[in-house]
């Protein structure tokens, strides 16, 4: 007995270390559990179920393979159930966050085997996380969220607060997945109130970041944008890698909408913390979304470069979906490069690789990455024949979709079948009141239901003003993408605009030289890109020196400087935005001739002096 009782402090031990390491929860808690952990008054029983707390409610990427050793090494000890139990439930969760359901139900099974025949709570609803996470692998949504509700309801019936934000935030997950978007923010709303309530800032960050994905789904992406730079500057208090690389990755979009430079430059930081955890997965997706900020910003060689760290640093039981999605894109990365035979190769190895996987997303993205590839190399029939496959696993895909919404009709059946059985019960206990509340309830009812008339109008004239907000804020950046600001202004008061003389502009004016034997050598989808590509870069140096674009005619591109408002650096602005365009077109035709691809070469033109300007004509302005 006595080298296995020490065997057993020793790995008690050792699971310690890692959760003290793990540390995610509210401090109060944190402190109850590891005294009792480290304490020799509490019986092993106890000190056991204070330890697994810890790792399960503290679990994070980074320690995965650690901790699933450990978590097999208590499955290996003879004689003590519970300690194999929660080992189980440990394993569980990692093969989890893995995505490997089989795995998964594995350890479920193993778990609902070895259960102790206890009544405490806590072991029981724990288990009911590992199953919902299980039903949530195999598209059980009903299960999932059912498991999660008794989760939930065990929590609260043993005051854990902790816990019960930890079921919050996975019901909002499911719900969020089966479209249920009010409900999902309802249980996000639920676990913020906790987490103020009790200043447990850890879940308080995961919490914003829920709220973010949330809101951002219904479309309201500056109130999301909102929660992104919450869960950044605590997570910036907080000074944790693990919530600092999450909450700097959620970040780098919303801020490559403001300045592409930003957005990468967040990314980075979120891969630094990724990588100072020694956590692999999340470094992955961030150099994934720093690929796509510099595929936006053109900067293709870059955007390779990006896509290429996160391949290489993918672990041997990477996931077929994340596998999958990287090789396709950089497939299309070095379709956009003009290597087209490079990107061939890749799409053919990857439509080999996972053809047959049992995610059907993951054969429809490399059928139609291979299309794509088929169709660059001029393989027409061949890029056809799997454009029709990529059609049919899209079909399955919406077929899949239509599947949700029948489980979601079945969710909100349940629910509301539920509700309408405790009203019932409601209405029979009132039935033998006195008819003297009786009648209050129906004045009550008759006021409650006049606020709710009220409330309706009211909700139906603020959706329907912010509506018709939407549609003029879109309209007017359409105006304003097509005519200068105050142009635009004087065209929505007077419904129409004058032309004005100015005394001094410049005018600058550029074509590309030898377009026509160019555009021989493309394909039109090709050149279009092309074209697209120059004039996109045209546009932000146009913008960066205070100068309007006129036009573009063919491969003609034409802006003017010191209009609509007159300046005095309208010459100097054109002349510094000309010699831009002049270095990124040499630099574009630098990286084609290495790759052996036709080049654009540019003349520039400019003029100086005295210009009518305003709109001609009342179509298309």
């Amino acid at each position: 007995m006595k080298p296995v009782r020490s065997m057993q402090r020793s790995t008690l031990s050792t699971v310690l270390f890692m959760a003290v390491s793990l540390g995610a929860m509210a401090q109060a808690q944190r402190d109850s559990l590891l005294s009792i952990s480290r304490g020799d008054q509490a019986s092993e029983a106890t000190r056991l179920q204070a330890t697994s707390d810890l790792l399960l409610r503290n679990w994070i990427a980074p320690h995965q393979d650690s901790v699933l050793a450990l978590a097999r090494r208590m499955l290996d000890m003879k004689g003590n159930e519970r300690i194999a139990y929660y080992g189980s439930l440990v394993a569980g969760n990692i093969w989890s966050e893995r995505h490997i359901g089989d795995s998964v139900q594995v350890y479920l099974d193993l778990a609902t085997e070895l259960i102790p025949d206890t009544t405490v709570k806590s072991d029981r609803a724990w288990l009911y996380a590992l199953n919902a996470n299980a039903a949530n692998d195999r598209g059980d949504w009903i299960d999932a969220i059912g498991s999660l509700k008794a989760g939930l309801e065990l929590a609260k019936d043993v005051g854990d607060t902790g816990m019960e934000v930890h079921f919050q935030l996975q019901l909002a997950s499911v719900l969020s997945q089966l479209g249920e978007t009010v409900e999902a923010t309802e249980a996000l709303t639920n676990a913020l109130a906790i987490c103020e309530a009790t200043a447990d800032s850890v879940s308080l960050a995961q919490v914003y970041e829920g709220l973010s994905g949330s809101l951002g789904t219904v479309g309201d992406q500056e109130a999301a944008d909102g929660y992104s730079r919450k869960n950044l500057e605590l997570s910036k208090r907080l000074g944790r890698n693990d919530l600092l690389a999450s909450a700097y990755l959620n970040m780098s979009h919303p801020a490559a909408n403001e300045d592409l430079d930003l957005g990468i430059a967040y990314a980075d930081s979120g891969i630094l913390h990724s990588l100072a955890l020694g956590d692999v997965s999340t470094a992955q997706v961030g150099y994934s979304m720093k690929s796509r900020i510099q595929l936006f910003a053109g900067r293709y060689e870059a955007a390779l470069a990006s896509l290429d760290q996160a391949i290489a640093m993918a672990p041997d039981d990477a996931s077929e979906n994340r596998a999958a999605f990287l090789g396709v894109s950089r497939s299309s990365v070095l379709r956009r490069m003009g290597r087209n035979k490079e990107a061939l190769a890749l799409s053919r190895t990857l439509y080999d690789r996972y053809k047959n996987s049992k995610d059907v997303n993951v054969r429809m993205w490399v059928a139609s990455g291979l299309s794509s590839a088929e169709q660059a190399m001029g393989n027409h029939r061949e890029a056809l024949e799997l454009y029709k496959r990529f059609v049919q696993l899209q079909d399955s895909v919406k077929a899949e979709e239509n599947k949700r919404g029948v489980i979601r009709k079945e969710y909100q059946y349940a629910y509301e079948k539920q509700a309408l059985a405790d009203s019932l019960q409601h209405a029979s206990e009132l039935a033998v009141q006195a008819e003297e509340v009786r009648r209050q309830k129906v004045v009550r009812n008759g006021f409650m239901g006049g606020f709710a008339l009220v409330a309706v109008f009211a909700g139906v004239f603020l959706f329907q003003r912010n509506r018709i907000g939407r549609e003029k804020a879109r309209s007017e950046e359409l105006l304003l993408n097509i005519l200068p600001e105050e142009v635009a202004e004087e065209l929505k008061e007077r419904g129409e605009a004058n032309a004005r003389r100015i005394d001094q502009a410049t005018v600058l004016f550029t074509d590309f030289k030898g377009f026509t034997a160019y555009s021989e050598n493309l394909s039109p989808e090709q050149l279009v890109h092309d074209l697209h590509e120059c004039f996109t870069a045209f546009d932000n140096i146009i913008a960066r020196h205070g100068m309007e674009k006129i036009k573009t005619i063919g491969d003609a591109y034409m802006a003017a400087g010191g209009l609509p408002a007159a300046n005095d650096t309208h010459a100097m602005d054109a002349v510094q935005a000309a010699l831009e365009i002049r270095d990124f077109i040499a630099e574009g035709k630098a990286r084609k001739i290495a790759a052996g691809l036709p080049y654009f070469e540019i003349r520039i033109g400019l003029h100086t002096g005295p210009v009518v300007a305003g709109i001609v004509g009342v179509k298309k302005f």
